[in-house]
């Protein structure tokens, strides 16, 4: 095999491939990237079983052929040459080691074989097939993985469920003390599409895809596959059923709270040093002072009393949440104002955009 290509291209490549491959006792193979030299380009691969990627590098070849070789290390020394431009790249048919030459380094990096590496499969949409915007595709998913449980006792809970209705693709994630759930409209009918993607491989996804890019989406029963035009994503899906959320969201408040989002992150951010080892924040709401007031109570440090200027409608409520699931959400509204809407005591908080509901997050209360 004998390749030339440029540092940059290949460094690209492989600080995206770098965290999908990973150190395994009993696959070794699996801490590797394997290149594949083709006719026009070198296709790089990484996989950890669970998810796995191919990526395609333009280049000069010379002689086709194929080696895995540990990505750490092949990582770190393409992210440190300070050679810019042509890389060459060589394997002989019976050495086990490549030789890399730039202008200023020659190094020698021991492979290992490529025939023991791992294939990766690419889904053919039996279960359905769709086209999204990369950059739409990312923004559903940033705007929900965080409410997915970090926990595989319950596999469907540690995943982001995607799923097609009408024009809107659904994208939801769940741990019971909150639930996210976000809209975003196709401009066509995707057909019937359901997908539960793992919490952990949804992360690797959005760094991967290019989000200038279409991408192209393959479901089948237990994978999916997002292409691009030069990267080959493959990931698992969790076979089983995720909860039927939309009977807890609320249809109906008996109070709703209008105010300015970065009133509420700031309170919300003063609040959490007095908020004890449970994140504990008392949501005071008055209709007659026109306001909501947040208080916190810790006996080790102190307390604090914070109001914010709000647009009230219905009754007053006094009612105590988590302070970190409500910040966590607060970036990923685009609306310079939002709704907190109250259904009752003991009910969850929704909380939505003001003239945008194509995010909706709920926030379980807590005991007083």
């Amino acid at each position: 095999m004998k390749i030339e290509c440029t540092k940059e291209s290949i460094t690209s490549a492989l600080q995206k491939l770098e965290k999908v491959a990973v150190k395994n006792p009993t696959l070794p193979v699996l801490k590797c990237v394997l290149f594949e030299a083709k006719k026009k380009s070198v296709c790089l691969k990484a996989t950890n079983l669970d998810i796995g990627v191919e990526i395609d590098v333009p280049s000069r070849v010379d002689e086709t052929g194929s080696f895995a070789v540990p990505s750490d290390v092949i990582t770190h020394l393409f992210t440190n040459i300070s050679d810019k431009g042509k890389v060459n790249i060589e394997k002989k048919e019976k050495e086990n080691f490549i030789l890399i030459k730039t202008n200023k380094t020659s190094t020698k990096i021991n492979t290992y074989s490529s025939e023991d590496f791992p294939n990766i499969p690419k889904a053919k949409g039996e279960l359905g097939y769709f086209t999204i915007p990369s950059s739409s595709f990312e923004e559903g998913i940033r705007s929900v993985w965080l409410s997915a449980s970090t926990s595989n006792i319950k596999p469907e809970l540690a995943s982001v469920y995607v799923y097609e209705k009408g024009n809107m693709l659904f994208f939801v994630a769940t741990d019971f003390f909150r639930l996210s759930e976000k809209k975003i409209n196709t401009k066509s009918d995707l057909g019937e599409v359901s997908i539960l993607l793992p919490y952990k491989n949804t992360q690797n996804i959005i760094r991967l895809i290019d989000k200038k890019e279409g991408i192209n989406i393959f479901v089948d029963e237990n994978q999916v596959s997002l292409t691009t035009k030069d990267t080959l994503i493959t990931s698992r899906t969790i076979n089983g059923v995720f909860p039927d959320y939309q009977q807890i969201i609320p249809k109906k408040f008996i109070t709703q709270a209008t105010i300015l989002k970065e009133d509420l992150s700031s309170a919300l951010k003063i609040n959490s040093i007095f908020s004890g080892e449970f994140n504990q924040v008392k949501f005071i709401v008055s209709k007659q002072k026109n306001n909501l007031t947040i208080e916190t109570n810790n006996t080790h440090i102190g307390t604090n009393t914070t109001n914010i200027d709000a647009k009230i409608e219905g009754d007053n409520i006094e009612i105590t949440f988590n302070h970190k699931y409500i910040s966590d959400c607060l970036p990923f509204f685009n609306s310079e104002s939002i709704i907190l809407g109250f259904e009752g005591l003991n009910k969850p908080m929704a909380i939505k955009g003001l003239n945008n509901d194509s995010l909706t997050q709920l926030i379980m209360p807590m005991n007083k």
